[in-house]
């Protein structure tokens, strides 16, 4: 059976297929057994292994309570679906990414220390980073070769990592995982404003290539959400640093604009303009959702509720939305929405507590911070692009949790060192 020291290994191969492997599909070894799932099953099976060997008790789970309540609600949206008729592999295709909130108790369990806690965001920086470096050479590929793009996106495409394309001539790559490129940059800008020791050259480095990565995708949600992040390094930075960060990265900004002046004009013009596609489709959807959501306010309509959606650009017959906030009201109504809400505020509301009590170290603090900043960043990149109704946003989710939660159970029995 799984022992701590393969559970360390299983923990990290869990970061680095999250961070990488797309919508979990690179590895498949049946049309239905992928390695998502394969890691999925371990994962529950050490659990349940732990359980009943070692007496491990289940409420030790990271927000055990506010993670309960969220799947009473889920489990309520589903049956309510299949009481109002919709087919069932409707409801189960419109529902099965939230199970994935079941790796909060494994995962949970896993990092149990500080030292576990490190090595974890390590995992995913790095990880991300690697993402990045590959998002950089296919958009170099497409953009010198745009005959690349038959043979790159059908495999993208097929493994359902992402896809290629032209955007008012302009050469777009997006993959499924590039809100952690983002949340990675913001996580790489913390360490190097306020811990001394990671100011080199290779640090430099890493952030230029997480910002280019950013860059290539031309998805608003994730600029806007990279714009919001730099902007709360900034304002979380310690007071003496604050206007030299401030002077940096407007430094940093001017000089990408200045390398990448046309491309990224021509993108804002198109993306921000009311004719654009994806704005019409996204605002068609966000106003048949809202009137199908009121039918049912406080528990909505259940999981595998199909919508037609007829528009100038498209007309699409759909189960699973984009708009991910909107689509919490259709299918799990008020109630829904509290309690999802209450799996990110409850996490952000200790964090903050944990800061202020000065129980935790200053590299801890800077973890913390760019965790929080993380999740506010994937809340507004869900406005426009579902990501927090499957394992791309919740693995994220559950790994602050679990963070947090070390933090706090750690801190029970005394105070932290100090360290920069």
């Amino acid at each position: 059976m799984i022992n701590k020291y393969n559970s360390h290994i299983l923990l990290k191969i869990i970061i680095i297929e999250m961070v990488l492997g797309g919508s979990g599909r690179v590895l498949t070894i049946t049309s239905l057994l992928t390695i998502r799932y394969i890691l999925f099953g371990l994962s529950l099976l050490y659990f349940s292994y732990e359980i009943y060997n070692n007496n491990y008790s289940i409420k030790n789970t990271p927000f055990y309570h506010e993670v309960n309540f969220f799947l009473a609600v889920y489990f309520m949206a589903i049956l309510i679906g299949l009481f109002n008729g919709y087919d069932s592999l409707d409801v189960i295709n419109s529902s099965k990414g939230y199970l994935y909130i079941f790796m909060i108790y494994p995962i949970g369990m896993m990092i149990s220390s500080r030292e576990l806690v490190k090595k974890a965001w390590e995992v995913f920086n790095n990880s991300a980073l690697v993402l990045a470096l590959l998002s950089i050479a296919i958009f170099a590929i497409f953009s010198y070769d745009e005959s690349s793009y038959a043979v790159i996106n059908p495999v993208l495409i097929n493994l359902e990592y992402g896809h290629l394309s032209i955007r008012y001539g302009l050469p777009s790559v997006f993959f499924k995982a590039s809100p952690y490129v983002a949340i990675a940059l913001i996580n790489n800008l913390f360490l190097f404003f306020n811990s001394p020791q990671q100011r080199d050259k290779f640090s430099i480095l890493k952030i230029l290539i997480l910002l280019i990565s950013i860059l290539s995708t031309l998805t608003m949600g994730i600029w806007l959400a990279s714009f919001i992040g730099l902007a709360l390094c900034i304002v979380l930075s310690r007071p003496a640093i604050k206007k030299n960060t401030t002077l940096v990265l407007f430094s940093l900004i001017i000089v990408l604009i200045f390398v990448f002046n046309d491309f990224i004009i021509d993108a804002l013009l198109n993306r921000l303009s009311p004719t654009d596609a994806s704005f019409i489709i996204k605002k068609n959807q966000f106003f048949s959702l809202i009137n199908i959501w009121r039918n049912n306010v406080v528990v909505g309509n259940g999981f595998g509720i199909k919508v037609f959606f007829e528009s100038a650009v498209a007309t699409r017959e759909m189960v699973k939305f984009e708009l991910f906030w909107i689509e919490l009201l259709v299918n799990m109504g008020l109630i829904g929405l509290i309690s999802f809400l209450l799996l990110i505020i409850k996490p952000i509301y200790k964090a903050v507590k944990l800061i202020k009590s000065e129980v935790i170290n200053k590299t801890e603090v800077r973890l913390l911070q760019s965790g929080i900043v993380g999740l506010i960043m994937f809340s507004v990149i869900s406005s426009v692009n579902p990501f927090l109704n499957n394992p791309i946003g919740l693995g994220y989710l559950i790994l602050v949790m679990a963070t947090i939660n070390t933090y706090s159970k750690e801190n029970r029995y005394g105070k932290a060192y100090n360290e920069i």
